[in-house]
């Protein structure tokens, strides 16, 4: 019997085994913080956006038997695949959860560093503490010396970040009957044999501290401390209400009420390493409060390489796109028809001919499907060509008014520039329907999409127009909004481009 020759490539096909990588050995985490903590509810997003501003990749929180709104505060970063929380309610047991981490979550990361929520990694010259760490490449340990951060005059809490309130630490301050300098440990959980509080014990003892000098790890008191390329601050006493408020509670490692009094003179020196990464921190907390609260898919700020991450848009888009151009008088989440050519862009486009649609200037902004998808995003069109403000350049061509503007080009392509008018904007998507004339009639058409952000053109998209026709499509910008200043969509092979829709939708 002979098989015809498309029934013997599809069986060929299917005898061909796929060779697909297991989960976890498709991407690492570089740092990730661990932390165990019990009604910290207040003090949860500071922390992390400034661990986050340094490029701390994931947070694994040990919850001890919170009652305040820890989790509701949790939610948003648990959410966007910054925070895995586990509940662990056992009493003074921090070493067991410290030990826990580097059993259960170690396989995910190179370094995990054991961080307090009253404590704050702070690289000294480096721009990420991944760089940091890159400077130990044979250590299994980084022992990383804190300073212990009084109270900078406040006697209640005062308004502002905790790192920018207080400033001056002390050298003088008593800890359990001692004032030398303690330290908490990075560890690479390959090479760790158990880990305590302040020290871990590692396979082959390649302890080092923050210098990359060899350091002894027996005891809990760092033997040569280093501020060199990171420190610790740790804001120990916040204000005098806090410290009192502190003292009054148990504590993690041991259940057991234990701090001695601070004076509130006690003398100190300001500290002012940390100061460059307050603004990032801002930044970072202004980009967590424009995400949504609770994505349609988990973990959107998961950035593991090969990482499957689901993300909504490119359906979205499809739904829009497709039931736009068929008419459907109803916006929906399901599509009305298949393919859409946008391939390896998080979008869709369709050309308007094939469908029997007719454009009209502004008609797919105004549509029903693109206030849907405005809502999904929880953005709004903050620019569009017909609004004329701050008005549409052009990069390559000349732009002629109307009703429907066209840019006509002497050569073959076309480069119009969308500019923010303002300061940047949070921008997450490109909404356009364009009429193009080919170069070639039947030739494609290249689009490259790129974005201006501190002053330097990134790529956000690139696809292929078939060809003469008109095109109305959607496109997402980036995983998460950009902070853009102007938005290029270059044509290569087009001689003119008639614009009847063109908007960005931002976060504002």
């Amino acid at each position: 019997m002979v098989l015809s020759k498309r029934v013997g490539r599809i069986l060929g096909r299917a005898a061909e085994p796929k060779v697909r990588p297991a989960l976890m050995d498709r991407g690492r985490f570089d740092v990730c913080v661990m932390a165990i903590l019990k009604n910290e509810a207040p003090n949860m997003e500071e922390w992390l956006c400034h661990h986050m501003a340094i490029g701390v990749d994931h947070f694994f929180l040990y919850d001890n038997g919170s009652t305040d709104q820890l989790h509701e505060v949790l939610k948003p970063y648990a959410d966007h695949g910054i925070v895995t929380t586990v509940y662990f309610p056992l009493r003074g047991l921090q070493r067991d959860a410290n030990n826990h981490a580097v059993r259960f979550f170690g396989h995910t990361t190179e370094w995990i560093a054991y961080v307090d929520i009253d404590e704050f990694l702070v690289p000294e010259r480096d721009e990420t503490i991944t760089a940091v760490m890159a400077r130990f490449p044979e250590a299994e340990q980084v022992l990383v010396s804190r300073k212990e951060f009084c109270y900078s005059g406040h006697r209640t809490p005062p308004a502002g970040l905790v790192t920018e309130s207080y400033r001056e630490y002390s050298e003088h301050v008593p800890r359990m009957g001692t004032s030398d300098i303690l330290a908490k440990p990075i560890v690479r959980p390959r090479g760790v044999a158990r880990v305590g509080i302040h020290n871990a014990l590692t396979v082959h003892g390649r302890t080092v501290n923050t210098a990359g000098e060899p350091t002894s790890e027996e005891s809990t008191v760092i033997a040569d401390p280093s501020y060199a390329n990171l420190q610790m601050n740790h804001y120990f006493t916040k204000s005098r209400a806090e410290f009192e408020a502190k003292r009054s509670r148990a504590t993690t490692s041991t259940h057991a009420f234990q701090l001695p009094d601070v004076p509130f003179d006690i003398p100190g020196r300001v500290d002012s390493v940390i100061d460059r990464w307050q603004p990032r921190t801002r930044a970072m907390l202004e980009e967590m409060a424009m995400l949504a609260r609770s994505p349609s898919r988990y973990g959107s700020k998961l950035r593991l390489k090969g990482f499957p991450i689901s993300d909504m848009f490119g359906q979205e888009a499809g739904a829009v796109v497709s039931n736009e151009v068929a008419g459907l008088a109803e916006a929906r989440k399901r599509r009305a028809f298949g393919s859409l050519p946008m391939p390896g862009v998080r979008g869709a486009m369709a050309r308007t001919e094939d469908h029997g649609y007719r454009p009209a200037a502004g008609r797919f902004l105004a549509s029903v499907h693109m206030a849907q998808q405005i809502a999904w995003l929880a953005a709004e069109v903050s620019w569009e060509a017909a609004s004329g403000e701050p008005g549409l350049l052009v990069d390559a061509g000349a732009l002629e008014g109307g009703e429907v503007p066209r840019v006509r080009s002497s050569g073959s392509s076309v480069s119009l520039l969308i500019p923010a008018g303002g300061p940047p904007l949070r921008c997450h998507a490109l909404a356009f329907v364009l009429r193009v004339e080919a170069a070639v009639e039947a030739a494609p058409i290249r689009v490259e999409v790129a974005a201006r952000e501190a002053g330097e053109w990134r790529p956000a998209a690139s696809y292929e127009m078939p060809g003469s026709g008109t095109y109305l499509g959607l496109l997402a910008l980036d995983k998460l909004p950009r902070a853009i200043e102007t938005v290029r969509v270059a044509l290569d092979g087009a001689v003119e481009v008639a614009i009847y829709d063109l908007a960005l939708l931002t976060f504002g």
